[in-house]
């Protein structure tokens, strides 16, 4: 990683995911918004928006939006967000109904 673990602001520490989480607060993004851009659960995001709160005297959103909008700066080189992993590919859909002989399957076709 490109990055160290853990950010430093004055002698608290912030980790990398933290510091993602409060990125996506400061975007404006909810926590299941959040979990869905980060892959994780939105239980998740709200353990690191307690965690970041309490580690900085924080209380509420508002609070955790205004200390993310003051350190912004700070968090910018560490909200290089990974692309969502590509889709998987569609099944295959089987056929469920019942096995024509060829001569239902001709009568069929001629209807």
């Amino acid at each position: 990683m490109l990055f160290p673990a853990r950010l430093p602001i004055d002698d608290q520490h912030l980790t990398t995911r933290e510091a993602e989480v409060l990125w996506c607060c400061t975007e404006g993004l909810t926590s299941c918004q959040t979990a869905e851009k980060l892959f994780i659960s939105p239980k998740t995001v709200n353990n690191h928006h307690y965690n970041i709160g309490k580690r900085f005297g924080l209380t509420g959103h508002a609070g955790l939006l205004l200390f993310g909008v003051r350190i912004r700066d700070i968090l910018e080189p560490y909200t290089k967000i990974p692309p969502p992993p590509p889709p998987k590919p569609a099944k295959k859909q089987r056929f469920r109904g019942r096995k024509l002989t060829s001569s239902q399957h001709n009568r069929e076709l001629s209807l």
